[in-house]
């Protein structure tokens, strides 16, 4: 594992724990590619308790467009022209299986009814075609392909940042690829002409700023890996 020699000693760092920049790097990923990300609290009907949560519900419009970056869109992501793309993600540490609330088929209805994309009468339906691809058995081009309806897309979305591609055969986002694409998107040396890369960190807010200002001002010739980042923030070398 990528992270298996820094977990120990960061969980007790008072900076960021490392579940949370786990979170948070693959909230930028999204964020990088276009999608709108927000955290979900699923409800219960008994007082004081809830259902289960999602780490992040991601939505992308179909003509989401960042030109002047000069940053293709990753393939991982295999996005399709046309459709609004709604992302069921749920962030792990090492496992590569979605927690058993969001198996529910109540609480995926729950979730699409939040990001209000389908009407009702069409939810339970999704929600139904939808629950397949959050199998362990699922193949990752079924999942990656996700559930179409008109003109929108929903898929379920493993992220395990301890994780490179080699590890596991789902379709999961994994460490190797969230470096790669970050780097490529806020690397000050790969910035083409028309798009400046240096500004205030604290313009991408606190769950950001640390880990952006890791990728723009780090020493090229360290280690580019998760495991490098997690003993950067470990050691409070926030610059």
């Amino acid at each position: 594992m990528i992270i298996s020699s820094s977990i120990g000693r960061f969980e007790s760092s008072t900076a960021m724990q490392y579940d949370e920049v786990y979170e948070a790097l693959a909230a930028l990923y999204l964020r990088l590619s276009g999608y709108f990300t927000t955290g979900l609290i699923l409800h219960s009907h008994e007082k004081g308790k809830n259902r289960g949560e999602i780490d992040w519900l991601a939505v992308r419009q179909p003509f989401h467009s960042q030109d002047a970056r000069g940053v293709s869109m990753p393939p991982f992501l295999q996005l399709g022209d046309g459709y609004t793309d709604v992302i069921i993600c749920e962030v792990k540490s090492s496992n590569t299986s979605f927690n058993k609330s969001i198996k529910n088929v109540e609480n995926i209805a729950d979730a699409l009814r939040w990001a209000g994309v389908f009407p009702e009468n069409r939810v339970a339906d999704v929600a139904q075609r939808l629950l397949p691809l959050l199998d362990d058995s699922a193949p990752a081009d079924r999942v990656s392909e996700g559930v179409i309806e008109t003109s929108f897309r929903v898929r379920p979305l493993l992220c395990c940042p301890s994780l490179s591609t080699n590890d596991t055969k789902r379709w999961c986002l994994t460490g190797d690829e969230i470096m790669r694409f970050i780097d490529q998107c806020l690397d000050p040396a790969k910035a083409p002409q028309t798009c400046g890369r240096r500004y205030g960190y604290e313009l991408w807010g606190h769950s950001f700023e640390a880990i952006v200002r890791w990728f723009k001002v780090r020493k090229r010739s360290e280690p580019f890996t998760v495991d490098a980042l997690l003993s950067h923030l470990e050691k409070g070398s926030l610059g």
